[in-house]
């Protein structure tokens, strides 16, 4: 409350106290506002500025990527930060799975991203500047690693950021938006990001600049592209722009090349004939709806395999199921069940899984070599989903799959049903199924004739060689 006093200023803001009106309205239509409180709402204040001489800028993060764009920020340095606009996961959260949204409440405040860190920078995105003066030539990053005096003035939705340096006769401002228009939605949730650069000459002398912005291909960055196509940059010129668009692209599949799809086990005999248990988490046969219940849904046929073991939980008294309100007591049990050993000769196993999400615990499991190579767990779901491996690193390999159940907590339980084997790309695994498929451009405008790109620049860009490589 005493902190809270002392923003209150020293004139009042209302004139009441108010009762209520005839139609029971507390809040009158004449608020009887203070006129010198008013008037203070439209007197110019002072703009913020932040300085990299206190570290200030470290948790700095504007938005900046468009209206429902999906996340991307304007970091203090000038640099763009986070990058959450690929169609994937938000959270951070170390006890949410990968495959689940855990935007919690606060979560980015309470812990906030340290926007330095390459983890946190996953596109590679920069700009550089070039300076020639008296003979003499300096590159500088137009960031935190080339300028350590920086300030940062944020006036939603346009962020500036000068860079000075004390030993170059120039100094760089940086005003960055995306389209911003009130009462026009369609413009201002463009997914567009602009940045101006203006470099004044604060010396008396002749200095020649030159500016350098590079932008990483990243379409489809959580997918080997190397594996179900290629990403390529594609140069457009035009009278007043010169545009690198990034896309990523299928290849196309030889379908007579492709081998006949091998069903390696849909447990429709009823036994685990080709299996062996142990523990008792699985049991000593596949179950079926009408042995199960109404737990898994969706599965291949009439049997399927699972841990979660209503049919163990039986009352000690009177021998009867457990009903659904007390079936969490079958997460408890642990086993796993192992397949007899096989050549891998496709490029994909296939098959439909339920169950719990708790990597390596509920999961079923690639071996070779006696090690664990691929893991797929479940998804929290009680619904059959289809999954796969990719398993063309180890064709000609001999292989054993496992369930493993170790998971005792809820959700401790896994299912699979419908094991394939198969050359075929699985449902979700094609270019266009993954986070983050479309395109992406870096486009300069107003180029000039002395303006130069590059396609293809080294991972390594950076302000002492990006010049040498757009010659």
């Amino acid at each position: 409350m005493g902190a809270g006093a002392l923003t209150i200023p020293s004139f009042p803001i209302f004139a009441g106290p108010f009762n209520c009106d005839v139609n029971g309205h507390l809040i009158p239509e004449d608020k009887k506002l203070s006129a010198q409180w008013i008037k203070s709402l439209y007197e110019r204040g002072k703009p913020e500025v932040y300085s990299s001489s206190n570290g200030e800028l470290k948790y700095i993060g504007m938005p900046i990527g468009g209206v429902a764009c999906g996340q991307l920020y304007l970091a203090g340095d000038g640099k763009l930060w986070l990058w959450h606009i690929f169609k994937t996961i938000y959270g951070r959260e170390k006890d949410h799975g990968q495959l689940f949204s855990a935007m919690t409440l606060g979560g980015h405040y309470e812990n906030p991203d340290k926007v330095f860190t390459r983890e946190d920078r996953p596109v590679i995105q920069g700009a550089a500047i070039r300076i020639k003066t008296n003979g003499t030539i300096t590159t500088k990053q137009l960031d935190s690693t080339g300028f350590k005096d920086i300030k940062f003035r944020g006036e939603y939705p346009i962020g500036k950021v000068k860079y000075m340096d004390e030993s170059l006769p120039i100094e760089v401002q940086l005003e960055a938006f995306s389209p911003f228009i009130p009462t026009n939605a369609d413009d201002s949730s463009l997914p567009a990001t602009i940045m101006s650069y203006k470099v004044k000459n604060n010396s008396n002398e002749v200095v020649e600049v030159e500016l350098a912005s590079w932008l990483e291909n990243a379409v489809c960055p959580y997918s080997k592209v190397n594996e179900m196509g290629v990403r390529r940059n594609t140069l457009i010129r035009s009278e007043n722009r010169m545009t690198i668009l990034s896309t990523a692209e299928s290849l196309d599949a030889d379908n007579d090349a492709l081998k006949d799809d091998v069903i390696f086990e849909d447990f429709e005999n009823g036994s685990y004939k080709r299996w062996k248990a142990k523990g008792v988490a699985f049991g000593k046969k596949p179950v079926s709806k009408e042995t199960q219940g109404f737990y898994e849904k969706k599965q291949m046929g009439t049997y399927y395999v699972s841990s979660g073991n209503a049919r163990l939980l039986k009352d000690k008294e009177n021998k009867s199921t457990y009903n659904w309100g007390r079936i969490l007591p079958a997460d408890a049990y642990t086993g796993t069940l192992t397949s007899k050993s096989f050549t891998v000769t496709h490029d994909f196993i296939s098959f439909l899984m339920a169950g719990g999400y708790h990597p390596g615990q509920t999961a079923l499991n690639l071996i070779v070599d006696g090690e664990v190579v691929i893991s797929v767990t479940g998804n929290n779901t009680t619904n059959f989903e289809e999954r796969f491996m990719d398993v063309r690193n180890y064709i000609g390999k001999k292989a054993t799959l496992q369930m493993v159940d170790e998971a005792q907590e809820s959700w401790g339980n896994i299912a699979v049903d419908h094991i394939v084997f198969t050359d075929k790309e699985p449902m979700h695994n094609t270019l266009k199924d993954q986070h983050g498929y479309g395109s992406m451009s870096l486009s300069l405008y107003n180029p000039g004739t002395n303006s130069s790109s590059a396609l293809n620049l080294s991972d390594n860009v950076n302000s002492s060689n990006v010049f040498d490589e757009l010659k």
